[in-house]
């Protein structure tokens, strides 16, 4: 099977592709995170992300049969003209005989710190969600993920916040606001939907909220 923006036209079909242990992957290394690492709540992202990457999801990739798949960080986006325009937080490739074999196909995650604070909510939107749709990141593809890593606040009200202040952004074209979406057993998984134009018309973006809090 061929993994791309054509096999993509009609989305429930998640449940059937590789997409789908990907993200199971990812609510698999939330809860090893939140169990073994000692966060204080000040850490940036590209700690955080790094060590997911490196110490969890690498490492646990075969549970859910994508041992093919190469997790990389901070790996830069190349636009029609050659240029770099970004760096992609968490890219996804394939290195194995099996689906995205067209390079320009990939898997591509942003991630975000939230703490409750309507200017990290904004940054989520407009440095996150706002890069999909105007087809910065993932231009082939027809869904894309975040990860929320949640140092302080409310899940509920950071999602409440994040969709108020997509519906004050009316250039980020948005089809359906983040709400809950049931993957197996991933927790605080929720999915939007944003229109976006060629070269695929529509974006499932998959926003998974890492509740890295402090336990006291």
């Amino acid at each position: 099977m061929i993994l791309n923006a054509e096999h993509f036209e009609n989305t429930n079909s998640i449940a059937n592709t590789e997409f789908n242990n990907v993200l199971k992957l990812f609510g698999y290394c939330c809860s090893k995170i939140k169990k073994k690492e000692n966060f204080n709540g000040s850490e940036n992202e590209n700690l955080i992300t790094n060590i997911l990457v490196k110490k969890y999801l690498r490492k646990n990739k075969e549970k859910f049969n994508i041992e093919h798949l190469l997790f990389d960080v901070q790996t830069g986006e190349i636009d029609i003209n050659y240029k770099t325009i970004g760096y992609i937080d968490i890219k996804i490739s394939n290195i194995g005989n099996k689906d995205l074999t067209d390079e320009n196909e990939y898997y591509c995650f942003e991630c975000k710190r939230l703490n409750g604070y309507s200017s990290y909510s904004k940054k989520y939107v407009l440095e996150g969600i706002k890069r999909f749709v105007i087809s910065k990141y993932s231009a082939e593809m027809p869904l894309a993920g975040m990860i929320g890593y949640v140092q302080r606040g409310s899940i509920k009200e950071i999602i409440k916040e994040i969709n108020n202040k997509l519906k004050k952004y009316p250039s980020i074209k948005t089809a359906e606001y983040l709400k809950k979406y049931k993957i197996g057993n991933i927790n605080n998984l929720y999915k939007s939907n944003h229109g976006r134009g060629y070269p695929v018309p529509n974006i499932d973006i998959y926003h998974l909220m890492y509740d890295l809090k402090l336990t006291i």
